[in-house]
C-alpha cells in the first residue's frame, strides 16, 4: 500500500503509532508499562487499542506459541477495542500481561511500514 491510496484516517493511526513507538518498546518491564499505563494520555491508549484491533483481524502476524499466548487474553482484548478510552486504561493498568505477546509483533510491522515509505519518497 503506497501512501498516495492510503486512507486519511488510516494515515492518521499509522502516525500515532510511530510516535508511541518508544513506549511500546518501554513495555518489555511489568514494572515500567503499569507506571507509563497509568501516566498515559488518550493518543497512547488509542495507539494500543488500533494495534490490539489489527491484531484481532489477523493483519499482524504471529507464531502459534504467541497466538496461543494470546487466546487466554481474547475477551479482554474484544473488550478493548470495544470500550472507550477512559475504561481501555484501566483495563490495560489492570489486565495488561498480553501487551509483552501483542506489542513486540507490531513494533516490527511498524517499522516494516515505516521504512518502506522513507524508501519510496
Amino acid at each position: 500500500m503506497n501512501t498516495l491510496s492510503m486512507k486519511k484516517k488510516d494515515k492518521k493511526s499509522l502516525e500515532n503509532l510511530i510516535r508511541q513507538k518508544d513506549f511500546l518498546k518501554a513495555r518489555s518491564k511489568p514494572v515500567y508499562r503499569k507506571a507509563l499505563l497509568e501516566k498515559a494520555d488518550k493518543k497512547l491508549i488509542r495507539a494500543i487499542q488500533e494495534s490490539i484491533y489489527n491484531a484481532l483481524k489477523g493483519n499482524i502476524s504471529y507464531s502459534a506459541d504467541e497466538i496461543q499466548k494470546l487466546k487466554k487474553y481474547k475477551n479482554i482484548l474484544r473488550k478493548i477495542v470495544k470500550n472507550k478510552n477512559k475504561e481501555n486504561k484501566k483495563i490495560l493498568v489492570q489486565k495488561g500481561g498480553f501487551l509483552e505477546v501483542l506489542l513486540p509483533a507490531v513494533i516490527t510491522g511498524i517499522s516494516t511500514i515505516v521504512s518502506s515509505l522513507l524508501n519510496k519518497s
